[in-house]
């Protein structure tokens, strides 16, 4: 699957790049996007293979686990991201 870097795809790679923690919540607080907008890019961004996630679980009880994101370097060489 290719991906088209548009602005937002290239916003959304950098904040992935950049954050400790990159979360689908910290990604939108990061870009500025809504989370209609985050979420189906990170969702074509997985199926190219650009982005791998992990769920973690929190501790804390009733917390809900979350999945945190990171981006590969097939992501990081389409994004123009220098790895």
């Amino acid at each position: 699957m290719s991906v088209r870097v548009t602005r937002k795809v290239r916003r959304t790679a950098l904040a992935i790049h950049t954050l400790d923690q990159p979360s689908g919540l910290a990604i939108c607080r990061e870009t500025g996007l809504g989370s209609g907008t985050v979420y189906p890019i990170l969702d074509r961004l997985l199926a190219a293979g650009w982005v791998g996630a992990t769920i973690e679980v929190v501790p804390r009880r009733g917390a809900p686990s979350r999945t945190v994101y990171h981006l590969t370097l097939r992501g990081q060489m389409g994004a123009g991201i220098e790895v």
